[in-house]
């Protein structure tokens, strides 16, 4: 609970906008994932993991290592789309994308 605890604290708001650095004119999916990664372990998270596509974007969800379910508050998801990253703008549009992929369980 302690780590949970500690965890929670060191979630900053994750890059708005930012631009993902491309190695001439695309990134590599393997460069793109390590980019996301290393943003979701500056803000708290372990890796990013990929969902697939999304009206456009594709999306990644941040993740902890810890096994089973890990609640940290309204989901957090990144939407790539060209060079950008984002979050999901509210917790509306997280739960719809979320839903797109996993159904209504």
């Amino acid at each position: 609970m302690v780590q949970i605890v500690k965890r929670l604290k060191q979630i900053a708001i994750m890059l708005w906008g930012s631009k993902i650095p491309k190695k001439g004119d695309s990134m590599t999916k393997e460069e793109l994932q390590a980019h996301l990664d290393a943003l979701c372990r500056q803000n708290g998270f372990d890796y990013a993991k990929y969902l697939g596509t999304y009206n456009g974007d594709e999306i990644y969800k941040p993740e902890f290592n810890e096994e089973g379910e890990v609640y940290y508050g309204y989901p957090c998801l990144l939407h790539v789309r060209g060079d950008k990253v984002r979050r999901s703008r509210s917790h509306h549009e997280a739960f719809k994308v979320l839903h797109f992929f996993y159904g209504s369980n």
